[in-house]
């Protein structure tokens, strides 16, 4: 290569592996504060069906919660408002891992009600640390895109 061609010549392509620790990095921080979230739900008093809300949320480097919305109704004002109530009980989140340099993080999340779930984590909360249950196969919150 000519050591006198101009920066645009000689940059190196991109790490190809960088996107995937990135993408990693938002996966696993994103498990994490889906967990987060789950402990601040609280099912709909009077309720006893399940339902479905998204919502879409910014988040900044702090953790603290920008905005949220409800992105897709579940056609019911009570679900929709306990899945925005869940967002800001939770505020502020865990941060971001240092490797997420982004000064603000825009997400999509389905928040999910179900009777006979919310029943079960309300009784686990009321059980001391040691001996409550780890709920696992959550799905994260989803980035957005475009």
């Amino acid at each position: 290569m000519d050591d006198s061609a101009p920066p645009a010549e000689t940059a190196k392509a991109p790490n190809p592996g960088l996107g995937k620790d990135m993408l990693k990095l938002t996966e696993d921080w994103g498990r994490k504060i889906s967990a987060y979230f789950e402990q601040h739900k609280r099912f709909p008093e009077g309720k006893k069906r399940s339902a479905k809300v998204k919502v879409a949320l910014v988040l900044n480097r702090l953790g603290k919660v920008v905005s949220v919305a409800v992105q897709e109704s579940s056609g019911d004002p009570s679900f929709d408002d306990a899945a925005v109530s869940m967002i800001h009980r939770s505020d502020p989140v865990p941060a971001p891992p240092s490797g997420l340099t982004d000064d603000q993080f825009s997400f999509s999340l389905d928040v999910n009600f179900s009777h006979r779930k919310s029943r079960m984590l309300t009784e686990a909360a009321s059980l001391p640390l040691q001996g409550r249950r780890t709920w696992c196969g959550k799905q994260p919150p989803q980035p957005l895109t475009g």
